[in-house]
């Protein structure tokens, strides 16, 4: 696998785990479209992992983590003009939990 791609698996895991982050951080104001760049990151995460196997490694994927969750939560602050203090992001929390519930709870 080259740079290239792994590049733009790091580019995807930033921004997934900056929406999650914001929705975390600022759950009053949550968007349609913070949902919608959850799911698409999730869909080209997913894209990229079926292409490229090695990134299902848990391993590697460890280590990687908390050098995306870093940058991730330097932008969310960087963004938001808030402290972020959330800690770490679960890989459930990451890749399978339903943030949409929170969008509905705030339209009505």
């Amino acid at each position: 696998m080259s740079k290239k791609e792994k590049r733009a698996f790091e580019s995807q895991m930033v921004r997934l785990m900056k929406h999650i982050l914001k929705i975390l951080i600022q759950p009053y104001k949550i968007t349609r479209s913070w949902i919608n760049s959850i799911r698409d990151a999730r869909h080209q995460i997913e894209l990229l992992r079926q292409k490229y196997p090695f990134l299902k490694n848990k391993n590697w994927l460890a280590e990687k983590w908390n050098r995306f969750f870093q940058k991730a939560k330097k932008e969310v602050e960087q963004e938001t003009g808030e402290k972020c203090d959330v800690e770490n992001l679960s890989e459930e929390e990451v890749f399978e939990k339903d943030y949409s519930s929170k969008l509905d709870k705030e339209d009505k």
